[in-house]
């Protein structure tokens, strides 16, 4: 609204997004009173322009605004799990008793698990480490991911407005190194996926990318890059499994842990993945070492990890294209992309 005393910073968890039952999505706010003195500030999730329900939250606080700008945090909690695509900021001036509001769109917010009326909502999702998506995007560590959109941090803009932010075009130059890759090693198109093995989102992912290998053969080929959501506690363990599998025994033992993982999503306890592992041959004293040790699990996966972050990855899956974020990855937006990547290749050549 032109003229709201009212500004919404920022609505940046300081983990994903896509939270469980019980963890909280922290909202900071930043407001301005024309008039100084008290006002009563207090933050509504909202789904289609309702009221999303069984959510907590903190009763209406009073701040003075004396000095003009005043800086919250604050949160909400749900009783159980949601999908919401907005979140409300209300304040109060208590001079006047106008109430002014700020919406700040929520880019594919989506929390684990599901409700029967969100299950009949759902298209492709992410886990998020902050937020969640839309029509085809990833976990939001809340598992985010570009959909609900790979979990996507951003300032957000203040005042009432429901537009998105603009999909991420850069070009991002990702360092494929030693990843495992199925397909022709010198496709003209690369298809990486950042993903998490606890992420539901990933599961569903992984047949469609496989569908788009059987289509494209010697064009397209398929590079996995670890990036376990901190918020999936089994995550990691499967994730340091199959890395160990891939330096131990070549890419043929780790896309064999993969696809084992990727069938049994809930079977990730260490007792199982232990079985997998000495079934490919791996050396088990090493593995229970490093399974016994979140600081070796970890220098596992950094260089994943670490170029993640150069490819600013907020969400499970976020799938790029040659370097470029899908926006889209439904498997009809899967072929457009692959599609222009080889006309444009073929209109060069000529």
């Amino acid at each position: 609204m032109p003229g709201s005393p009212l500004t919404v910073i920022a609505t940046e968890p300081a983990s994903p997004a896509v939270l469980n039952l019980g963890e909280k999505l922290v909202v900071v706010i930043g407001c301005e009173s024309s008039t100084p003195g008290p006002v009563q500030i207090w933050i509504r999730p909202y789904k289609k322009g309702n009221l999303a329900g069984g959510y907590k939250s903190h009763k209406q606080k009073e701040v003075s605004t004396e000095n003009k700008k005043v800086i919250i945090t604050d949160w909400i909690s749900f009783e159980s799990p949601r999908v919401i695509d907005e979140i409300r900021v209300f304040m109060r001036n208590l001079s006047s008793n106008k109430i002014f509001v700020a919406s700040s769109n929520m880019v594919d917010v989506k929390w684990e698990g599901k409700t029967a009326t969100d299950k009949k909502a759902e298209s492709t999702s992410n886990c998020n480490r902050t937020k969640t998506a839309s029509k085809s995007s990833p976990c939001k560590r809340p598992c985010n991911a570009q959909t609900k959109s790979p979990c996507q941090k951003s300032a957000i803009g203040a005042r009432s407005t429901t537009n998105q932010p603009p999909p991420d075009m850069t070009v991002y130059k990702v360092d494929i190194g030693e990843s495992p890759i199925l397909g022709d090693q010198d496709a003209p198109v690369t298809i990486v996926e950042f993903g998490d093995f606890q992420c539901p989102y990933c599961l569903k992912e992984y047949p469609k990318i496989k569908n788009i290998l059987q289509e494209y053969p010697a064009k397209v080929r398929y590079v996995f890059k670890h990036y376990p959501l901190k918020f999936h506690k089994k995550a990691g363990y499967a994730h340091a499994a199959a890395e160990l599998a891939r330096r131990e025994k070549g890419p043929q033992a780790f896309w064999k842990m993969h696809d084992w993982i990727m069938a049994n999503p809930k079977k990730l306890e260490i007792s199982s993945l232990r079985n997998l592992a000495q079934s490919i041959g791996l050396d088990l004293k090493q593995f229970d070492s490093i399974m016994a040790d979140p600081e070796k699990i970890n220098e596992l996966l950094k260089i994943d990890m670490a170029e993640a972050k150069k490819c600013k990855v907020r969400v499970t899956p976020t799938v790029l294209i040659n370097g470029i974020k899908m926006t889209n990855r439904t498997a009809e937006g899967y072929k457009n992309r692959i599609n222009q990547i080889l006309n444009q290749n073929l209109s060069m050549v000529k």
